[in-house]
């Protein structure tokens, strides 16, 4: 009977110290799976932005996009996507109790920088939760970046005073801005601030050295 309890004893020992094995070793593998997939995507998705001259990344929204679809892709997940100021871009997906959340540190293909964060949370074979996380910034060179120009969008200063805005009296008001890469189709559908008695005609577009100046033409 002792020989019997002594052998259950170590069974057990033994089942245990695989289990545990096991656990650490599937951590392992997936710290390495995310890490390598983050910095991967991230660098691939910068230099597509930023080197590249048939790229159809040609905002900050595009390149975040981009990046995170060919994360989730490598990750195999759809995931649970968090910007910076707690932002979901995407739903979450589980597969065996995966949930993996990205949070967009910055993107910006102007400056040539693209910083993530990702947290994997799955569950074990036995039941157990983990979680896993990984940090990436990739930077492109400053002389290999693609350049980049404004568009402008001003109001005269009586639109400006009547809206509220912080005017100038004189001075046209800077109403919105939004900085492209060079050389892209750039549409004007932004909408002008009502002005009392007045309608909205056009926005008149004049070409500046940084890029194009569109001034709101009310009759």
């Amino acid at each position: 009977m002792k020989h019997v309890v002594l052998a259950l004893i170590s069974t057990s020992v033994a089942v245990l110290v695989v289990i545990i094995l096991m656990t650490v070793h599937s951590k392992d593998l997936r710290q390495t799976e995310l890490e390598r997939a983050l910095k991967l995507s991230a660098k691939q998705s910068l230099e597509n932005a930023c080197l590249s001259q048939k790229t159809e990344i040609n905002d900050n929204d595009a390149l975040t996009a981009d990046f995170i679809r060919s994360f989730l892709g490598k990750m195999k997940t759809t995931g649970r996507v968090v910007s910076e100021n707690g932002e979901v871009y995407a739903t979450d997906a589980t597969d065996n109790g995966q949930i993996i959340e990205i949070t967009i540190k910055a993107a910006d293909i102007y400056k040539g920088i693209l910083s993530a964060s990702v947290k994997e949370n799955f569950t074990y074979p036995n039941g157990g939760k983990g979680t896993v996380t990984a940090s990436t910034i990739q930077i492109v060179e400053r002389e290999s970046k693609r350049p980049s120009e404004c568009i402008s969008y001003y109001i005269p200063w009586q639109v400006a005073k009547e809206a509220g805005f912080d005017y100038y009296e004189g001075a046209d008001f800077l109403y919105y801005q939004k900085r492209y890469t060079k050389g892209m189709n750039v549409s004007t559908d932004i909408s002008a601030p009502e002005y009392k008695g007045h309608s909205f005609v056009r926005w008149d577009e004049q070409r500046e050295n940084n890029g194009i100046r569109l001034t709101a033409v009310y009759n």
